[in-house]
């Protein structure tokens, strides 16, 4: 990841095969895994997913907070693999603490960061290269 060095653990077949039974099968298995957060990161969008299904299994504190900005005079959506420097330069659009014992997703080319980072981070990742299964288009209405 640009912004920082944090470690993947990819999923075993086992877990794979768990998710294609119980979320969905029309996911990016080989970007799919465990993510280990132990260091803080930089504002960024993600490298090789346009969205992400998450669960925290530690959230990395219970101040810890999932943050969206957007930087001044760009659109909220950008392009993938970029890092933004904190500062006036972006403007905080929405924080969410947490978020905990819930699955939740990310529109991963929308700049976000974890503030407030007290612990480890530590989170399944489901991939989605490019736009959502229609069963999360449906359903959520994204």
């Amino acid at each position: 990841m640009a912004s920082n060095g944090n470690v993947r653990h990819y999923f075993d077949e086992e877990s794979l095969s768990w998710i294609r039974e119980n979320i969905t099968s029309e996911f990016h298995a080989t970007n799919s895994g465990v993510m280990f957060f132990d260091e803080p990161q930089l504002p960024h969008t993600d490298v090789t997913r346009d969205y992400v299904l998450l669960y925290n299994i530690q959230s990395g504190g219970p101040d810890s907070q999932l943050c969206f900005w957007q930087e001044a005079g760009q659109p909220l959506v950008r392009q993938r693999m970029l890092t933004a420097e904190r500062g006036p330069n972006l403007k905080l659009v929405e924080r969410v603490n947490g978020p905990f014992e819930r699955w939740y997703i990310v529109n991963a080319k929308v700049i976000h960061s974890v503030e407030n980072i007290t612990g480890l981070r530590l989170n399944l990742q489901v991939s989605f290269d490019v736009g959502l299964p229609d069963l999360f288009r449906s359903r959520y209405c994204l």
